[in-house]
C-alpha cells in the first residue's frame, strides 16, 4: 500500500510513522521549504500524548528536547493561588507531561519519520484533491496513492475536498503572543530555603496572631482573627479586610491598595504576595526548611506550568526546573485580531496586563518575542473520511485545553493501527473514526468550556475563580482521569 500524507506537522508525521510501521510506503508532503526550524511557540504534551509517542518508539527522543512539568498552578489576577494540581496526568502517574518548543517537536518527529523510511517532500503546497484521491500541488506536481491522509491543519484543503459543505475556520476572539524572559523574574527559587509557606501547610494551620492559644485560623475562623497592630481587639470579621494594616507600610491598609502589594514576610526580597503567589508567603511561627516542591509533588528536576486568569485574558508562564529562561504566552481576549504593531508589542502588553503583577514583570523582562497568531475555531466536522481519504489532527477537530498536540498524536497512532488491522483501506478508516469520534467530541466540549472561562468578564471571572478552586480541590482527578488514562493501542510493530 502507498499512502500520501499532506502536512508535515505533528499529526502528519506521527501518521506517516505509524503507517510506515504497518508496512506502507509513505510519502509526506509539506508546504514549507524548511523541513524543521523554529515553528511557533512552546507546546505541552500530556501523558496520553506521550503514551502515543511510546507506541511508535519516539518518546525518549521527544522527552530529551523538552522539560518535564510536574505541577500546574492557577492564579487569580491579584496573584492569589487558586489551585495546584498535577499537570497533564493523574497524581499517581509516574510519567510527567513535557513542554517543549513546537519546532523541536516537529524536527524530532520528521527525523524519526525519515529514519523509518518515510519519503519527505518539502516546498509543495496542496491546492486540490480530485475525487479519485489524486493530490494536486501549486507547482503542478500530482501524486496518487491507495490512501491520502489530510493532516493539513485547520485551514485544510483536504477537508473541503471530502465535503464541499464542510465548515471553515473563524476567529475565536483570542489572539496569542509568546516570548522568553530570564528565569529570575518569575519569582524566587522553589528551593530558596525559606520557612514553610501558606501554600505548603494550608491556611487552616496558620496560628491566630497574638492570642497565645496555639489555635489555628482554621479552628476559630477568619472572622475572629484579631486585626494586627491596632490594639482594638477587633477582629477581621468585624472591621473588614480593608482596615487590616499592611506590614511595614505605616498607616496603609490592605484595602488601600490590594493584596498584591502586601510584602512577603521575612524574606527580605521586597517582593509582594501578589508577585510571588500566596504559596510563597511564609507562615508566621511555623519554621521549616522544606521547599515548596517537596510538598507539592515536584522534584528538583521538574518545572511548573503557571496560568494567571487576568482582566484581558490568560497569561501562561512555564518555570524551568533549575533557573534558565521562562517561557511565557499571553492569550488576549479581543473582538478583533491585533494587526501588526512593529516594536510596540511589549508596551501594549504592559498596558493589557497592568493589573497582574507577575505577568507584567515577566513581559517587561522579555528577551525574545515570537510572532503573534490568532486562535480559530471550527464547527463540528461531520465527514472525516471516504473510501480512501481521511482527516487527522486539526483538519478534523482543532482542540484547545492543552490537548491539541496530544490529540494529533493519538489520531496518527490509531490510524496506523486500524489500517494495519483491517482488510481494506475503507474498513480501516471506518474503524479509525469509530475509535476516535466519541473521545474527540468529549475533548472538544472540554475545550469550549475552557475557552469560555478564559474570556469571562470581571464578575463572571471572579465567580469562575471560586468555582475553579472548588473544582480543582474536590473533582479535578475524577473529572480528568479519563483523558490521561487513555492508551491509544498496544505498541505498534516495526
Amino acid at each position: 500500500m502507498h499512502a500520501i500524507v499532506i502536512g508535515g506537522g505533528v499529526a502528519g508525521t506521527v501518521s506517516a510513522i505509524a503507517l510506515r510501521r504497518q508496512g506502507a510506503e509513505v510519502t509526506l508532503f509539506e508546504a514549507h521549504p524548511d523541513p524543521g526550524g523554529e515553528v511557533g511557540s512552546f507546546v505541552s504534551l500530556a501523558v496520553n500524548g506521550l503514551r502515543g509517542l511510546a507506541a511508535i518508539d519516539c518518546l525518549e527522543r521527544v522527552q530529551s528536547r523538552g522539560m518535564p512539568i510536574a505541577r500546574m498552578r492557577m492564579w487569580s489576577a491579584k496573584g492569589q493561588l487558586i489551585a495546584d494540581v498535577p499537570r497533564g496526568r493523574r497524581t499517581t502517574d509516574p510519567m510527567r507531561s513535557i513542554t517543549l518548543m513546537r519546532g523541536h517537536l516537529v524536527a524530532e518527529l520528521r527525523a524519526a519519520a525519515e529514519e523509518a523510511g518515510v519519503r519527505l517532500v518539502t516546498g509543495e503546497r496542496l491546492v486540490a484533491v480530485d475525487p479519485d484521491g489524486t493530490a494536486r500541488f501549486a507547482s503542478g506536481l500530482t501524486a496518487t496513492g491507495d490512501l491520502l491522509v489530510g493532516a493539513d491543519g485547520i485551514r485544510s484543503v483536504v477537508r473541503g475536498a471530502l465535503d464541499p459543505d464542510a465548515p471553515t475556520p473563524r476567529y475565536a476572539g483570542v489572539w496569542v503572543i509568546s516570548g522568553r524572559s530570564p528565569g529570575a523574574v518569575a519569582g524566587p527559587s522553589a528551593r530558596d530555603s525559606s520557612p514553610r509557606s501558606v501554600g505548603e501547610v494550608g491556611a487552616s494551620v496558620v496560628p491566630v496572631p497574638g492570642d497565645g492559644s496555639g489555635r489555628s485560623v482554621g479552628e476559630v475562623g477568619a472572622s475572629v482573627v484579631p486585626v494586627g497592630g491596632d490594639g482594638s481587639g477587633r477582629s477581621v470579621g468585624e472591621v473588614g479586610a480593608s482596615v487590616v494594616p499592611v506590614p511595614g507600610v505605616a498607616g496603609r491598609s490592605v484595602g488601600d491598595f490590594g493584596v498584591p502589594v502586601v510584602p512577603v514576610a521575612g524574606d527580605g526580597s521586597g517582593w509582594s504576595v501578589g508577585e510571588v503567589g500566596a504559596s510563597a508567603a511564609p507562615v508566621p511561627g511555623v519554621a521549616s526548611r522544606r521547599a515548596v516542591d517537596e510538598v507539592s509533588g515536584a522534584s528538583p528536576g521538574e518545572g511548573t506550568f503557571n496560568m494567571t486568569v487576568g482582566a484581558h485574558g490568560a497569561f501562561v508562564h512555564v518555570v524551568p526546573p533549575s533557573g534558565g529562561e521562562v517561557w511565557w504566552q499571553a492569550q488576549v481576549n479581543s473582538p478583533n485580531p491585533p494587526g501588526e504593531r512593529g516594536g510596540e508589542w511589549l508596551l501594549w502588553l504592559d498596558g493589557l496586563f497592568a493589573a497582574e503583577p507577575v505577568p507584567r514583570r515577566i513581559i517587561a523582562a522579555t528577551t525574545q518575542l515570537h510572532r503573534h497568531s490568532v486562535n480559530q475555531v471550527l464547527d463540528l466536522v461531520r465527514v472525516w473520511h471516504d473510501a480512501r481519504i481521511v482527516l487527522v489532527g486539526d483538519a478534523a477537530h482543532p482542540v484547545g485545553a492543552g490537548q491539541g498536540a496530544s490529540m494529533a498524536i493519538e489520531d496518527g497512532v490509531v490510524l496506523g493501527a486500524m489500517i494495519g488491522a483491517a482488510g481494506t483501506v475503507h474498513d480501516g478508516l471506518a474503524r479509525y473514526e469509530a475509535a476516535r469520534r466519541e473521545r474527540v467530541t468529549r475533548v472538544l466540549r472540554a475545550a469550549d468550556d475552557n475557552r469560555e472561562a478564559k474570556q469571562a468578564g470581571p464578575v463572571r471571572r471572579r465567580l469562575t475563580e471560586i468555582g475553579m478552586s472548588l473544582f480543582f480541590e474536590r473533582f479535578y482527578e475524577r473529572a480528568t482521569g479519563w483523558l490521561y488514562d487513555y492508551e491509544p493501542v498496544p505498541t505498534l510493530k516495526s
